[in-house]
């Protein structure tokens, strides 16, 4: 069962291994999810079953739009998986993340 904690957003360490999330997605906003130091604004699910968020990058983002089309209203209502990938790869390192698939 996933663990969930204080932060805002799902992490891949809420995940075990192997479990997947089935999420509907309840709406999107654009938010700050980097640091003070260094703000980072980028598109962000909220979802009906959980409270945390799940910030967007090109990869996931592409992810949904191809199942679901790219005008972002069209995916309030819509079900992902939401799961851990380990060849997710950040710095040309792979350290694996958070990934995302229609259902």
């Amino acid at each position: 069962m996933a663990k969930f904690t204080t932060s805002s957003y799902l992490k891949k360490e809420t995940f075990e291994n192997g479990e997947e999330l089935t999420l509907t997605i309840a709406g999107y906003a654009k938010e700050d999810v980097g640091t003070d130091e260094q703000p980072d604004q980028k598109w962000v699910l909220h979802f009906d079953e959980i409270e945390e968020k799940l910030p967007l990058n090109k990869t996931r983002g592409t992810a949904i739009a191809e199942k679901y089309g790219y005008e972002m209203d069209h995916w309030v209502g819509k079900q992902i998986g939401v799961y851990v990938d380990p060849t997710v790869q950040f710095g040309g390192k792979r350290v694996g993340g958070l990934a995302v698939r229609a259902v």
